[in-house]
């Protein structure tokens, strides 16, 4: 067969490289019928990611998912024996968090406008029965490189409630961003969706007061028994705030109890991002050294994003409530770990180790480097052609090397 499915050949022109992976390339592709542009993910067709990219694709058809608002579009999804060609939306801007480390700067009312965004798009997620479960920082981008349209990305990683019992289902998140339920293992079908409004609100705790929800310590496990306790500090103040109702829905979003905790749609309706009292938010900046605590604090989350970034085994069942003689710990997913019969739908797959020495790769994913396309690439608005290999893999090139050494 050819370099691609005739699908995707015919349907769309591939662009310059834009990011190399260990597991996936992205470049850039334009449709031949609507002449826009998008940008493809193109994964090998035996990595883990494929069963979550066919379970995302399976709820973006059946649920109608690219008509809400504010969501990064998918807008075709190909398959064949050897690689998978995930096209979504094109966005010019940063996600949040880069785009404030960038030196972008921002008023109440900037705030409020971006979190009416995001409760918008997760509102009508989770009226669908659809949980996010990955919300964060890096997973909301802006549209346009002026920074007013933020969309939700990340949908990877998306669960419906209806399906909970057909799998095993794997919490992974970076342990700032983790809700006391999750932690202290007492979610069920009732309040799962209430985890990704706590995650909405340790970013705008960050935001608003240029703090973290608790501070930075070590071992991390103190920040998990923080998490648990919900000790927060509200006595900082902030240079952005005219009145107290941004900190009255900081508060609502980050209830300990995830009953008394605000559901997205009740969010929608609290009067600083309901609109009808958005014209006294404060459109002024504040100083330069606010916007500085605010990097540091996002520099902190990101060490600890990099650090506590971890795979959950979290079986849910609506009559029983998962529950643990420890508070502070779930169980924590191994590399190479499978459960049983159960389907992983794990939104990252395990990561290779040194006591992992077995790759398991499989011979249709090795000719990432010497299959020569049959399909000519060429930049848009040159004539150049691109003799790059579409996948570069070190792995691969390690057990190709071996081969020929044999």
């Amino acid at each position: 067969m050819g370099f691609f499915s005739a699908k995707f050949e015919n349907e769309y022109t591939l662009g310059k490289r834009i990011f190399n992976g260990a597991k996936f390339q992205v470049r850039e592709c334009r449709g031949i019928k609507d002449e826009r542009d998008y940008v493809v993910k193109i994964y090998a067709s035996d990595l883990e990611e494929v069963n979550t990219i066919r379970y995302e694709y399976h709820l973006f058809v059946k649920n109608k998912i690219n008509s809400i608002p504010n969501v990064l579009r998918l807008k075709d999804c190909f398959f064949d024996k050897y690689y998978v060609y995930y096209v979504i939306q094109r966005y010019d801007g940063n996600d949040l968090f880069r785009t404030v480390m960038n030196g972008h700067k921002y008023s109440e009312y900037d705030l409020s406008c971006y979190f009416r965004q995001l409760f918008r798009c997760l509102s009508a997620l989770h009226g669908m029965n659809i949980v996010h479960r990955r919300i964060s920082g890096k997973n909301l981008v802006f549209l346009e490189k002026e920074n007013k349209t933020l969309l939700l990305k990340g949908t990877r990683y998306i669960l419906s409630t209806h399906e909970f019992s057909k799998f095993n289902v794997v919490v992974e998140h970076s342990i700032q961003y983790l809700s006391p339920e999750i932690i202290s293992q007492e979610t069920n079908l009732h309040n799962i969706m209430k985890s990704d409004v706590w995650a909405c609100g340790v970013i705008l705790y960050t935001l608003l007061f240029g703090n973290n929800l608790f501070p930075i310590e070590f071992p991390y496990e103190k920040y998990a028994q923080n998490i648990v306790k919900c000790r927060i500090n509200w006595l900082h103040d902030s240079p952005l705030l005219k009145s107290k109702l941004a900190v009255d829905f900081c508060k609502s979003l980050l209830k300990q109890n995830p009953s008394e905790r605000f559901s997205a749609k009740e969010a929608l309706f609290h009067p600083w991002i309901s609109g009808d009292k958005m014209y006294l938010h404060n459109t002024e900046l504040a100083s330069d050294r606010f916007y500085s605590e605010v990097k540091n604090a996002i520099d902190e989350l990101d060490t600890l994003d990099e650090n506590t970034s971890r795979q959950y085994r979290h079986k849910f069942n609506d009559e029983k409530p998962l529950n643990s003689s420890s508070h502070l710990t779930l169980n924590k997913v191994s590399p190479g770990h499978t459960f049983g019969t159960g389907t992983s739908v794990s939104s990252r797959s395990s990561r290779l180790t040194t006591a992992d020495s077995t790759v398991r790769i499989r011979n249709k994913c090795l000719p990432f480097n010497f299959r020569i396309p049959s399909f000519k690439f060429f930049k848009f608005k040159s004539k150049q052609r691109d003799k790059k290999p579409l996948m570069e893999n070190p792995v691969v090139d390690k057990y190709i090397k071996d081969d020929e050494a044999e």
